[in-house]
């Protein structure tokens, strides 16, 4: 920069190196053209399991593709590529994302923010004067897996920046209490309260994770846990650690598995429900006690590795009973002695029939309709009556996110979608369950039919539990062919695996101005965040909707909603005349009901 330089003229010369950097054509790099070629063409489950997980060129990879292909993947990185030389090139860009399936484009479009923010992050680091990148061309260059990029492999540098950083700001404030040394204490005071806010000292070393010796040294590759030796990297193996560091193998069931055992809760990963014998049982109870088995191998030491060569050899059940009963009887917990009559789940020459949800919730039946098929139920409402009292029953409640139409529609027509959150949702839950034991079924499905299952909480003593949620009185006596509110249907689309809205929410909430896959990812996440703020009411949402103030009544409760979902979030109205049927979808009937979203 030249001694003489002005802010002006430094803001000119940066705007018209952006005007000219921007009127350059957007380039796809090779490495993001793979990416997105076996995004497209293959299965997220088969990619992570069938492909090779490394991407070769010619060159080095950018910064941004180095950070867009390490933050690809369910938890961690599913391709390791050659290295990164730091730089960032203006036109970089990702293709088109037609054609995508919609878990990839989810798993796409998280690394995209991820990458994002990771590059916000960069840009406000401390300025240091050593350059970063390196050459980009890899000839003569050994293949390094762990090639070290500019945000998380600079550590050394960093400190370097980081010491002269705490250097300068220590200088100044000292200079500051000298020049103060005849103030009252109480200004020092504050003074040295700011000097320790200001001023940060960051850890220089560390034990070894997996040995425990004092070291310098992080993990190569996600300079995350302390990790003195690169024999102590290859072994240390905590859940943790494997999903957030680009580790040299696919993520697999067992790795998910030792996640849930640590979470306690069930595993999302199908193959880890198919491979450890969730599968086996329809009862959410059951697979409670199940995860509470493998709970205590975890605090036996066992790890993914152990349980992942079970798996493979066809020895689960032995080296679970023989790891329980090398323990006293006493340590045994209530789930191992419950498995112990059920071992069989895991022979894998054991042909079991599938497990039947409505097994628990038959006798509810008349006789007549006990030994008929589910689709054999008529009417619809008592079919669907009867779906739901198996679902409660079996400890779970109507997944919005279920691939079946039909539990989507249960999770809408019965009211979950009022609901704010899971534990809001789980609240209700339990009221239809308390229902259910003060009432008959028959009194039940008809109550549906009618639409008055308000009324009949109130009849059996349930009013206070149903003013507990807020709307669903009002919602649960909407009539097919009355008018609904689409905040609803908003409400049901932000909790589906639903990549695009129905037409109403689409014009309603303002998803037709999204120009890219991006924004519309973007805006359903911030419709999801905005509804499951407790403080928000859905039916404000709906007013300001009609109003056409969707984007101020957000940043009331939004206050960092970036600039541009005020074009997002424009919709026509309001309208000079006010009809009825704004901002609302009109129920066709109980089987439809969800159409609208």
């Amino acid at each position: 920069m030249d001694a003489n330089a002005t802010v002006i003229n430094v803001e000119q010369s940066f705007k018209e190196r952006g005007r000219e950097a921007s009127s350059k054509p957007l380039s796809v790099h090779a490495e993001i053209q793979l990416v997105f070629h076996i995004a497209k063409t293959i299965g997220s489950l088969v990619t992570m399991k069938e492909i090779y997980p490394y991407i070769g060129c010619s060159k080095l990879c950018c910064f941004l593709c180095y950070v867009f292909i390490l933050s690809f993947g369910q938890g961690g990185s599913l391709f390791r590529i050659r290295g990164c030389h730091g730089k960032v090139y203006p036109s970089w860009s990702l293709p088109n994302a037609d054609r995508l399936q919609e878990n990839m484009a989810t798993e796409l479009y998280s690394a995209l923010r991820k990458t994002l923010d990771i590059l916000v992050r960069e840009m406000k680091k401390p300025v240091t004067l050593i350059p970063l990148h390196v050459a980009e061309s890899s000839a003569n260059v050994s293949d390094d897996y762990s090639a070290r990029s500019s945000y998380m492999h600079a550590y050394h540098r960093d400190l370097a920046a980081q010491r002269e950083f705490d250097a300068l700001r220590t200088k100044l404030l000292g200079t500051s209490l000298g020049e103060m040394a005849h103030k009252p204490t109480k200004d020092l005071e504050v003074n040295r309260n700011e000097s320790v806010q200001f001023t940060y000292f960051p850890t220089r070393s560390g034990k070894c994770a997996r040995c425990g010796k004092q070291t310098l040294r992080k993990c190569s590759r996600c300079s995350g846990p302390w990790l003195c030796h690169k024999a102590c990297e290859m072994a240390y193996d905590f859940y943790e650690h494997n999903f957030a560091c680009a580790i040299r193998r696919p993520l697999d069931s067992a790795d998910y598995l030792e996640q849930a055992c640590w979470k306690n809760e069930i595993p999302a990963d199908l193959d880890a429900l198919e491979d450890f014998g969730f599968t086996k049982f329809a009862s959410a109870f059951d697979q409670i006690k199940l995860l509470g088995v493998f709970i205590g191998l975890t605090r036996m030491g066992v790890g993914n590795r152990e349980l992942r060569q079970w798996k493979e050899e066809g020895t689960l059940t032995a080296n679970i009973v023989s790891k329980y009963e090398a323990e006293p009887n006493r340590c045994w917990g209530r789930y191992y002695p419950w498995l112990q009559k059920r071992l069989h789940i895991f022979n894998r020459h054991t042909k079991l029939p599938p497990p039947d949800l409505f097994d628990v919730v038959r006798p509810y039946l008349d006789p007549d309709d006990q030994s008929k098929y589910l689709h054999e139920l008529m009417p619809d409402a008592k079919r669907k009556s009867f779906m739901l009292y198996a679902i409660l029953h079996n400890g779970w409640h109507p997944d919005p996110g279920h691939s079946e139409s039909s539990i989507q529609d249960l999770y809408f027509t019965f009211g979950f979608c009022v609901c704010c959150n899971h534990e809001a949702e789980q609240e209700l839950a339990k009221l239809y369950i308390m229902l259910i034991l003060k009432c008959s079924f028959q009194e039940f499905w008809s109550a549906y039919q009618s639409n008055s299952l308000a009324f009949l909480m109130d009849a059996n003593e349930l009013g206070t539990e149903r003013n507990n949620i807020p709307h669903l009185h009002t919602f649960l006596s909407i009539r097919p062919g009355d008018w609904c509110s689409t905040v609803w249907h908003l409400r049901l689309f932000t909790q589906s695996r639903i990549t695009i809205p129905g037409r109403h929410v689409a014009v309603d909430y303002g998803f037709l101005n999204c120009k890219t896959v991006e924004e519309e990812f973007a805006l359903k996440a911030t419709y999801t965040h905005l509804l499951e703020t407790p403080r928000v009411d859905p039916m404000e949402l709906h007013a300001a909707c009609v109003k056409g103030e969707v984007y101020g009544f957000a940043s009331l409760y939004l206050p960092n909603l970036e600039q541009r979902f005020r074009r997002l979030m424009r919709n026509p109205y309001p309208l000079q005349i006010d009809y009825e049927w704004v901002g609302k979808w009109r129920l066709p009937s109980l089987v439809h009901s969800q159409s609208g979203w």
